[in-house]
């Protein structure tokens, strides 16, 4: 897997001050994805508290990442931290499609079901809350990437 620096600034956390409360995070990552990126290739763009809120206005976004009439897809998942859980490549988002420029939200404005879950209840399988921490992974699927390009992910988590 290759980690991918997530950039933050101070100024980009926000919440109630130290000693209770919600506090609100906001992550944003850039992968530079080069030409003839093999389908495959997993990216770590955040590590994150199992049992953190992943809040509507998280997204996707990327760029055209192919010249052929193939069609990448890139799939957003939960990975294991130390063993914790099970990994699943494709808990939060599946099936982006990387064929032409655009963005994706993480959390559907219509899949209000999903709205406030936490981390580990995007995990297939998973009953309980494994404590600890959660990789958030992008994977390239079904076909290599042939145009380089960006793809940014904009993650809004809340830890109670």
């Amino acid at each position: 897997m290759t980690q991918a620096a997530p950039r933050t600034h101070a100024g980009m956390f926000t919440g109630n001050a130290p000693g209770g409360g919600d506090r609100t995070f906001h992550v944003f990552t850039t992968i530079a994805v080069a030409d003839n990126t093999v389908a495959g290739t997993v990216w770590e763009v955040a590590r994150i508290p199992s049992n953190a809120r992943i809040l509507p206005g998280s997204w996707i976004a990327t760029d055209d990442l192919e010249t052929a009439s193939n069609t990448p897809t890139l799939d957003i998942g939960l990975a294991a931290v130390n063993g914790n859980i099970t990994s699943d490549a494709d808990a939060i988002q599946a099936g982006v499609t990387a064929a032409t420029a655009g963005v994706t939200p993480l959390i559907a404005n219509t899949s209000h079901q999903l709205w406030g879950k936490k981390a580990w209840e995007y995990v297939n399988g998973q009953t309980s809350d494994p404590g600890g921490f959660l990789d958030v992974t992008v994977s390239l699927l079904d076909f290599n990437a042939t145009e380089p390009g960006d793809v940014s992910v904009y993650l809004v988590y809340q830890v109670e």
